[in-house]
């Protein structure tokens, strides 16, 4: 029998490359792998880099392009923005002061010219009440009365003051309060019978509604029907 002779030298490399392929493929995806991690690692460095410091990387092919000439005209182009801005900011707050006082001396003004029509009012009743003036006579005292009533109405007149008719018109909630109702025929059901307070209009706008009494059927009606 032959002996099996052990292979030459030679031919152990050869089994040795076979097993070459499969770790450079390992080696290279395990490398490929690394730079990708790298990369990622990176980017975020960079990232978080540029949140800390506010700052962001130019290139130098971009900081070239900026000359100092250019630079400084942006810079002062930034200055006269800023400037006019806060001109114009200065400008509104002074107009809103302006405006604010101009409307406080119209109010006050109002109110002079509403208390100065008010006066001969306090000076008719001042009169009234003065120790020489006093009288049995009740007649005219309520004369009197009735003087200084036409008075201070034509004064609130003046400043727009009108009352609201209400008696014998449909009851308006927008207008009227009902505070009682009454039973009658002689009237629609939802009419005014009677007025209790007075109610308001300050020239288009409600100044207070007036009280009122209502008219409804009487309930024998209401159970018939």
């Amino acid at each position: 029998m032959l002996d099996h002779a052990a292979p030459p030298e030679h031919e152990k490399p050869c089994q040795e490359e076979k097993a070459h392929p499969k770790k450079d493929v390992k080696f290279a995806l395990e490398e490929k792998w690394q730079q990708e991690s790298q990369g990622e690692e990176s980017v975020d460095d960079f990232v978080m880099n540029e949140k800390e410091t506010g700052q962001t990387t130019v290139s130098d092919s971009e900081t070239a392009v900026i000359s100092p000439e250019a630079y400084q005209k942006t810079v002062q182009e930034r200055d006269e923005y800023l400037d006019h801005l806060r001109r114009l900011q200065a400008e509104f707050d002074n107009y809103r002061k302006r405006v604010l006082k101009e409307k406080a001396e119209m109010r006050d003004l109002l109110i002079q010219d509403f208390i100065f029509q008010l006066l001969d009012i306090v000076e008719i009743l001042e009169r009234a009440l003065h120790p020489d003036h006093e009288t049995s006579d009740v007649e005219s005292y309520r004369k009197g009365v009735e003087m200084i009533y036409q008075k201070f109405m034509a004064v609130l007149k003046d400043q727009g003051l009108s009352r609201i008719e209400c008696v014998g018109q449909p009851f308006d909630p927008f207008i009227h309060e009902a505070v009682m109702q009454t039973e009658t025929t002689t009237m629609n059901p939802g009419t005014v019978v009677a007025e209790i307070t007075p109610g308001y209009f300050l020239k288009d706008r409600l100044l207070r509604p007036s009280r009122v009494q209502v008219a409804v059927l009487p309930r024998e009606s209401e159970q018939g029907s």
